[in-house]
């Protein structure tokens, strides 16, 4: 079965985004973010393309990355349009679960702790359920 990090590319080089793992050393990871947890907690957090995004990227990384994607097969990906997908990206890095620099995308493939205020912002059920995820920790 081949991955998404298995996929050739044949685009021009600058029309290339690499995709690479954000080894962050001083972040302690609460969950991957190609978990279910991730899609649960974050969604309401980063919203849905956001967080879809990060975990289809957290799993190609995870299955054997770097990456190579255009960002017209980026967006095609998730079904949005190239600008779209130029303003997930941006979200994602406001929050810090990417960065950006030229041509290259560090992607976090595990999720800080949520800040008391994004959780303070989940619907009831969710944030209860986050609460007893940390109290088995």
């Amino acid at each position: 079965m081949s991955t998404l990090a298995d996929t050739p590319h044949t685009a021009p080089a600058a029309d290339l985004m690499h995709i690479e793992r954000w080894n962050d050393p001083l972040v302690v990871a609460r969950f991957d973010a190609d978990t279910d947890e991730a899609l649960m907690f974050l969604t309401p957090v980063l919203g849905p393309t956001s967080t879809l995004v990060l975990h289809r990227l957290a799993r190609a990384l995870n299955s054997g990355g770097p990456l190579c994607w255009t960002l017209a097969d980026l967006a095609a990906t998730f079904g949005v349009s190239l600008g779209q997908i130029d303003r997930t990206i941006d979200r994602l890095e406001r929050f810090g679960y990417a960065r950006r620099d030229g041509f290259t995308l560090a992607v976090r493939t595990t999720v800080p702790p949520l800040t008391r205020r994004h959780v303070e912002r989940l619907p009831v059920y969710l944030a209860a359920a986050y609460a007893a995820t940390e109290s088995e920790r």
